[in-house]
């Protein structure tokens, strides 16, 4: 802004910012310089100096600095308007003014919800609730459930979901909105109804009668077991054949069975996987998702492994993974069927394979290699692997 009076050869040109806005808290700074000088001078090779006073200080937080030519703005300013009128004056009759206004506002930032992001229940459940989230933001956001079933409600008072009775099984999403007028912020919720708990171990027993010892070793049943690589019902999933070995004891007696503790659950396309009833990303940035390819469905083999608590290598130069879960280890090779598990040699019908810089192997990889269990539920493209 140009501020100009007198006659043309004693007139003055006074410009600079003539306002600013900061938030509450700020730290102390300075205006850009200001320039002033007399128009009659303006080819000189020096400027006369053109002294500035102003109309008030505001308690000494607002003061020209005439050796920089800046107005300097001390820290501590409440909230409010602060008015400064500058005068630049090189005598009675030649004077410039200028009005700087500063604006001091509250402090804005954008609304943030954190909090649970799954829950397990089984079915027959009674009502809960999650426990309360974390909403920051200024102005102070509010907080609606954008979408969801309607037995899942925002409790605004708790700052919690309250979850009624009665859902049956299956996966239930809630989409909670946090807004203020500097933006929104968004946390999906999901709640998963399981037919049975499986927070703890379960034992069962079964009573089986001792199979009657043949008289003689022509009596033996060599009938070959039946083919049971497609019991899962997942569609299109590789059968693994363990390449025979001697001097191994086929026809003990099975362990009695022991109920997985844990669950994982994925869906092909979603990015998300559940686990232990706690949504989470699987491939955090990367956007890696379980897929179908040519009837296989493949599933991320280190969201897996790490999600059990176990360790994955890659050695490039021989393009080998190594991994442990569960008590067992695997080697494969990228791009070969042939894998090594627990020291025993083996045959995959489908060779793990590369996408996203992320190794993808069959489901049935997880069921058969890593001694857990696999579920396909078609309804909704989900698998839950259980161990």
């Amino acid at each position: 802004t140009d501020a100009q009076s007198g006659s043309l050869a004693s007139m003055i040109s006074f410009n600079g910012m003539t306002g600013m806005t900061l938030f509450e808290g700020y730290s102390a700074l300075s205006t850009d310089a200001y320039t002033v000088f007399r128009l009659s001078s303006i080819l000189s090779a020096s400027q006369p100096d053109i002294p500035v006073t102003q109309d008030t200080t505001h308690g000494g937080k607002i003061t020209w600095n005439n050796a920089t030519k800046k107005l300097d703005i001390a820290s501590g300013l409440a909230k409010g308007t602060y008015t400064v009128v500058l005068t630049a004056s090189s005598g009675a009759a030649s004077t410039a003014t200028l009005t700087f206004t500063l604006t001091v506002t509250d402090v804005t930032t954008p609304p943030d919800i954190t909090g649970t992001s799954g829950m397990m229940v089984t079915v027959g459940y009674e009502p809960t609730s999650t426990e309360a989230y974390t909403i920051l933001g200024s102005p102070t956001p509010t907080v609606n459930k954008s979408s969801g079933n309607a037995a899942i409600t925002w409790n605004n008072a708790g700052r919690r979901l309250i979850i009624a009775a009665g859902l049956a099984v299956g996966t239930y999403d809630v989409v909670l909105v946090a807004e203020n007028s500097v933006g929104e912020s968004e946390l999906v919720f999901t709640l998963t109804v399981t037919a049975e708990d499986v927070s703890e171990p379960i034992i069962t027993e079964e009573e089986e009668e001792p199979a009657e010892e043949p008289d003689t070793a022509e009596e033996l049943d060599t009938t070959e077991e039946p083919d049971t690589s497609g019991e899962l019902g997942i569609p299109g999933e590789a059968e693994l054949t363990t390449t025979p070995s001697t001097g191994e004891d086929t026809n003990s007696t099975p362990s009695t069975p022991v109920a997985a503790k844990n669950v994982i659950s994925m869906r092909i396309g979603d990015q998300y996987m559940m686990v232990n009833g706690v949504r989470q990303e699987i491939d955090p940035g990367r956007g890696t998702v379980p897929i179908i390819i040519n009837s296989r469905t493949l599933l991320p083999i280190r969201a897996i492994v790490e999600a059990m608590g176990g360790t994955i290598s890659w050695d490039e130069e021989t393009r080998t993974i190594t991994l442990a879960a569960n008590g067992h280890s695997v080697t494969m090779w990228m791009d070969r069927t042939n894998i090594v598990v627990d020291g025993i040699s083996m045959t995959m019908d489908v060779a793990p394979v590369s996408i996203n810089d992320r190794t993808m192997v069959p489901v049935r990889f997880a069921a058969e290699n890593l001694g857990c269990e696999v579920a396909w539920i078609a309804d909704n493209n989900e698998v839950i692997i259980t161990y």
